[in-house]
């Protein structure tokens, strides 16, 4: 074979020099120098899970994750919804709460509250149910939080691996794999990597969390209660475990993927799940004791209304309102503009007014009034102001129920701007405004009422001590009254008595002053 010249010697080493400097400033050439490295570092690893000559994800690959598979699997139908499981995050907390201080948390169970508000009054129950709440808050201090939140996050960790889609991934392998055939003895054949390049980054991606301080003693025993069985075994899974801290430790799968996208810059981002449970449980637990409270008040409030309802009018089935209702709510309620927030005690009003008020009460206080001889003209003058009174309300009741019909005052303004809202801004707040308005006159009214009524009540309750009375006090001359009136005056002044009286409680079951 001829020997090359000096010169042509010089030549060929001053290309390959030049050749090597200006490939140092090529990208292009420089990616294709890191993907060769690369493919070095794969050929040499001791998982020989990918090809880089071929491209090709090796059935190595897949036999590792069916192994993964077999070990996770049956615990993906398990705890198929435990990322959202409020019922796992109560028992979260409570695993680590000390023995004796369990039973708080058992009192606060709604059907617990119930029970005892049977037994022992609503009042009573919820000052315990207070100081109950108190020393739950605090059992955890700052260490007992982080702990549990630190337990919890492994947890969530736990259940995004093994949610990974396994079963997809490995049927590219192998299309004859049969979905949960854990026993199935599978032919993994050799694939093109780039179809599962992506699988691969969300695998890469859930296991950047592992680490081998990473303790899942008291997270298997958590699912063990929450499900009440054993998720996976225990042993298995450490051996997995480790497994899977090995292949992260080699760093094999992002050189894969960076070498599968052809790019050597590719790394894979950090999974951090941040987990603050303790707070928003106990949260949780306070608003469902509040709320148990909360529905043992509304039915406490509903039997005392059917009740007082049926000693005032004979039934619980009153309707005397025709606007100021529920129905004519609704067209507020459609343009979120608020609602007619007194219909209840409006409507018992009412009735209350023009078919008790105006006949039995009417009856017996104007004949007290006109007939009495009172020994003090003062009580006779109070009598009088708070009966006038309340027949004078009686009658802007009506007028404002019938002005919010459509042909009302307020009905035809209310129309007027209803049909502007969904164009004008200025109509929804000017709406807005005059329900508020119409609101607070209602309330008004009735806390007028209420006062006035409670005034006559009073007045009513001496007149019927007086009756009896052997020196009498309040009228001097109660037999021309008797004589005056068709009837028992006693008897009806008592019937009138209460019910005022149990009305004033029907409305203070509505408005508080």
């Amino acid at each position: 074979m001829p020997q090359e010249s000096k010169g042509e010697v010089s030549h060929g080493f001053f290309a390959r020099l030049l050749d090597l400097f200006f490939s140092a400033n090529d990208p292009v050439r420089a990616r294709k120098r890191e993907l060769k490295n690369i493919a070095k570092s794969i050929k040499k690893s001791r998982y020989k899970f990918y090809n880089p000559k071929t491209g090709e994800m090796l059935p190595q690959f897949a036999q590792f994750f069916f192994q993964v598979y077999r070990v996770i699997g049956p615990a993906q139908t398990i705890l198929q919804h435990a990322e959202n499981s409020k019922a796992l995050r109560h028992i979260t907390i409570e695993y680590f709460v000390p023995e004796n201080k369990r039973e708080l948390f058992a009192s606060l169970d709604p059907e617990v509250i119930k029970s005892k508000a049977r037994e022992k009054g609503l009042e009573e129950v919820a000052l315990e149910v207070h100081n109950t709440l108190a020393d739950i808050y605090g059992v955890f201090g700052p260490e007992l939080i982080e702990r549990i939140n630190t337990v919890y996050e492994t947890m969530m960790y736990f259940v995004g691996f093994i949610k990974f889609d396994y079963y997809f991934l490995l049927r590219k392998f192998d299309s004859a794999l049969p979905e949960r055939g854990f026993n199935f003895t599978p032919r993994f054949e050799p694939i093109n990597a780039e179809y599962i390049s992506e699988d691969l980054k969300d695998f890469a991606h859930l296991i950047t969390p592992f680490n081998p301080a990473m303790d899942f003693s008291d997270v298997f025993a958590i699912f063990k209660l929450y499900k009440g069985m054993e998720i996976v075994d225990i042993r298995t899974w450490q051996r997995m475990y480790n497994a899977l801290l090995a292949i992260k430790r080699s760093d094999i799968l992002t050189l894969i993927i960076r070498h599968i996208d052809k790019n050597p810059s590719f790394s894979v981002p950090m999974l951090v799940s941040k987990q603050d449970i303790v707070e928003g449980v106990l949260e949780e637990i306070k608003n469902e004791a509040e709320k148990a409270l909360g529905q043992l008040k509304k039915e406490r409030k509903k039997a005392q209304l059917e009740q007082l309802l049926k000693l005032v009018f004979n039934t619980n089935i009153i309707a005397r309102s025709k606007y100021y209702t529920d129905t004519g709510s609704a067209q507020f309620l459609k343009h979120s503009l608020g609602t007619y927030l007194y219909t209840e005690p409006f409507n018992y009003l009412k009735a209350f007014l023009l078919d008790y008020y105006k006949s039995s009460v009417r009856e017996i206080i104007e004949l007290l009034i006109v007939r009495g001889q009172w020994t003090t003209p003062q009580v006779s003058q109070q009598l009088s102001e708070a009966y006038y009174r309340v027949m004078d309300i009686s009658q802007e009741v009506v007028a404002l129920d019938e002005s919010l019909g459509e042909e009302g005052e307020r009905g035809t303004k209310i129309k007027h701007y209803l049909n502007r809202v969904s164009k004008e801004p200025a109509a929804k707040r000017f709406l807005r405004q005059y329900l508020d308005e119409i609101n607070e006159k209602v309330r008004q009214i009735i806390i007028e009422t209420a006062q006035n009524l409670i005034a006559i009540g009073k007045i009513l309750k001496s007149l019927i001590e007086d009756h009896q009375a052997q020196g009498k006090q309040v009228l001097v001359n109660w037999r021309e009254v008797e004589n005056a009136y068709d009837g028992e005056i006693r008897d009806t002044m008592v019937d009138v008595y209460k019910k005022i009286y149990y009305f004033i409680k029907i409305l203070q079951l509505f408005v508080k002053k």
